[in-house]
């Protein structure tokens, strides 16, 4: 299990939850029609609690941005935003080459936001990569 692996699981999943929706994902060219999803990947920290270091924990988050137009209310970005947040449930595992993921807290769907001509609803996914 490496971050390109985790990366990857998670980024083919995201894009299973995303429906109908584009999904931009960073590195890759995205032509920016409304409405799509933002996925990012945010590496927190990793450790080992074994003296081996066999057994390596990678901590991070998913944020799934949920853009729409700007001025047409929040109500379709609201929805997709529940949606994603369903599709990860606390306790949720995905399996990884070598390891699996869990997701470690409920999602967090943070307040929408006005930036540029659009309209930004952040979802925010903890999880734990572990070896297993």
């Amino acid at each position: 299990m490496n971050q390109t692996n985790i990366e990857l699981t998670l980024a083919t999943d995201f894009v299973g939850a995303a429906g109908t929706w584009k999904v931009a994902i960073p590195n890759v060219s995205f032509d920016g029609a409304k409405p799509y999803l933002r996925f990012e990947i945010v590496r927190v920290s990793s450790r080992d609690d074994t003296l081996e270091g066999q057994a390596t924990i990678n901590k991070g988050r998913i944020v799934a941005t949920v853009v729409t137009e700007q001025g047409k209310k929040s109500k379709d970005g609201n929805m997709k935003a529940d949606e994603i947040a369903a599709h990860y449930p606390m306790g949720r595992r995905i399996p990884i080459i070598g390891g699996e993921i869990v997701i470690i807290a409920p999602p967090n769907i943070q307040e929408g936001f006005p930036q540029d001509a659009d309209w930004r609803t952040p979802v925010v996914i903890d999880y734990e990569a572990t070896n297993l």
